[in-house]
């Protein structure tokens, strides 16, 4: 849902007034994005389009930087190198 934070705990007490289980609330990305500093509509998009890959891919939303700080550098036999001409 995009909408401000106050917004979006209205509609979810409506929600929940009028009979919704939690089980389908708590599937409710609201309000949705990740918090990137986003303020224009340009960089909102981003955030929002941010989330629904992170959630499609079952990724974490960490920076890099921290997912390697948390997790140790990635392998380099990881990555195929491809030789360039």
């Amino acid at each position: 849902m995009v909408a401000n934070p106050a917004r979006c705990r209205k509609f979810i007490e409506d929600f929940e007034q009028e009979g919704y289980p939690p089980y389908l609330l708590d599937k409710l990305h609201a309000p949705v994005g990740l918090d990137l500093g986003a303020e224009t509509p340009e960089e909102i998009a981003i955030s929002i389009l941010a989330e629904i890959t992170k959630v499609r891919r079952g990724a974490t939303g960490l920076s890099l930087r921290e997912k390697v700080k948390q997790e140790g550098p990635i392998p380099l036999e990881t990555y195929e190198i491809k030789a360039t001409q």
